[in-house]
């Protein structure tokens, strides 16, 4: 028995490296692709940045599908479809951006703010002027102006 204490010690330290380790490498995975789909996307190499991005989101989710990486990837993939003329699809990535960035940093939050004002943007270039003032005009009321 007094050897069993020590042992089992060992073990939880081991499953506790073990689960830093494979969080770790998934977060470096993530900045990783992350950094280089922006570059990419910045450098007007789109299929590249879709490639990266998407890998990103990928990575995030395995995460944490509710992980705040997880709205900057779909963010980004919102911006980049978005600068593609692919605008319906630019609109599900701002949508996955903000349900995730209302449930983690809640409905008044400036990021969501931000967020709300670049989808209003969009839904602009979509022709849903009704929808785009009254994304703009919440984005207001959480600047507080």
């Amino acid at each position: 028995m007094a050897h069993s204490l020590p042992l089992i010690l060992v073990f939880v330290l081991l499953a506790a490296a073990l689960w830093t380790a494979l969080r770790v490498r998934p977060a470096m995975m993530w900045k990783a692709y992350h950094e280089a789909g922006g570059r990419a996307f910045r450098e007007g190499r789109y299929d590249e940045a879709d490639f990266l991005l998407g890998m990103a989101r990928r990575v995030a989710e395995g995460i944490s599908r509710l992980d705040l990486r997880t709205a900057v990837s779909a963010r980004d993939l919102a911006r980049l479809r978005e600068a593609e003329g692919r605008l319906a699809e630019s609109e599900v990535q701002y949508l996955d951006a903000l349900a995730i960035l209302e449930l983690r940093l809640g409905m008044e939050h400036s990021e969501v703010g931000l967020l709300l004002d670049a989808y209003a943007a969009l839904l602009k270039r979509l022709g849903r002027d009704i929808e785009a003032d009254a994304a703009h005009a919440r984005a207001r009321t959480i600047r507080g102006s």
